[in-house]
């Protein structure tokens, strides 16, 4: 069995691979597990910013799993949901042509946009339309992709571990969530002047820490759980839900 684990941005990935031994091949720009034949690592760029590179890879590793993994923005105050949090997706859409891509088992619905939704009032609006509880930027992409090559076409499934980011009410620290991206890899200078310059100060830039510490706990905790299962399976169990079959 070939299990690839696919993320949006390396600070999601970096939760894998600071617990398990990972060694990096140049040629498809994949992590490759040490200690489980089979098991795989990339990331996709935001919004699968690079498909041909994407797909390449999928077509080489030909995964009979692939598990799509990251943060997603709550679109509802009134959600309960909290950072850290998991969703059980029943379907997603994608937000440009209104695509529905069933799913399940799961209730929730998570819709894909191609840039970073951060004011409250869009949020309400992909809320009511897509009748929606989250949003992200790679889901129905990677669906696509799988779906367009031939060999994974009915083969592979599409597993989603979404956890939920930002909330609505934080809008205003999420906006600027990019300056934060690849925070352990920067030196000390560019640490303080991003704190420095940090719009809102040092205060609203470590309550923005302290949220996106939680939300990340919470992704490696559902990834490394939901990897052991499905290893332990020898496949994707039933109970753990969100499951997709491209076509």
């Amino acid at each position: 069995m070939v299990l690839l684990i696919l993320t949006g941005i390396k600070e999601e990935l970096s939760v894998l691979l600071d617990q398990h031994p990972f060694e990096f091949e140049k040629d498809l720009r994949v992590y490759r597990s040490r200690q489980q034949p089979g098991l795989y690592a990339a990331t996709t760029g935001p919004g699968v910013r690079h498909p041909g590179r994407v797909k390449k890879m999928l077509e080489e590793l030909q995964p009979d799993i692939i598990v799509n993994a990251g943060l997603v923005g709550i679109l509802d105050e009134r959600d309960p949901a909290r950072p850290g949090d998991r969703l059980k997706l029943g379907q997603v859409v994608k937000s440009e042509s209104e695509t529905i891509f069933p799913g399940g088992p799961g209730r929730d619905t998570l819709v894909t946009v191609d840039r970073p939704v951060h004011d409250m009032l869009d949020k309400m609006d992909l809320a009511e339309r897509y009748h929606a509880r989250a949003c992200d930027m790679e889901a129905s992409k990677i669906l696509e992709l799988v779906g367009s090559i031939k060999p994974l076409q009915n083969h592979s499934f599409v597993h989603f571990v979404k956890i939920a980011g930002d909330r609505p009410e934080e809008a205003a620290l999420y906006e600027y969530e990019y300056m934060l991206w690849d925070w352990p890899y920067k030196g000390m200078f560019d640490k303080m002047r991003i704190l420095l310059r940090f719009p809102g100060g040092p205060v609203a830039f470590f309550k923005l820490r302290r949220s996106k510490a939680r939300a990340l706990r919470g992704l490696g905790t559902e990834l490394l759980s939901t990897i052991q299962a499905i290893l332990k399976f020898d496949g994707i169990p039933r109970n753990l839900g969100s499951t997709f079959i491209p076509h």
